[in-house]
């Protein structure tokens, strides 16, 4: 059984017995699955912060070695990005 087979389930019982209403839901990428961010959100009201489960998914590497990023940047280790001869 995986994280995200269970949590559903136990979402929902922990639910009827202690409603959950508001507030974070933290879980690990093992819980990354479009129903527990639809539960999370939509049943108890909860904000998702779930890191996204990079399974089945093409990463596209420049010829340095460096991942592209979804709007077609370089990506560098320290989370920086030299645009227009600056550094954000």
């Amino acid at each position: 059984m995986t994280d995200s087979s269970e949590a559903l389930p136990l979402l929902h019982k922990t639910h009827e017995v202690l409603p959950l209403y508001g507030g974070n839901f933290l879980a690990d990428k093992g819980y990354d699955a479009k129903a527990i961010y639809n539960s999370v959100h939509d049943v108890v009201a909860m904000i998702p912060f779930i890191p996204l489960n990079s399974r089945n998914t093409k990463k596209t590497l420049f010829s340095n070695g460096r991942l592209l990023c979804p709007v077609g940047l370089m990506m560098n280790k320290a989370g920086t990005s030299k645009d227009c001869g600056r550094f954000v």
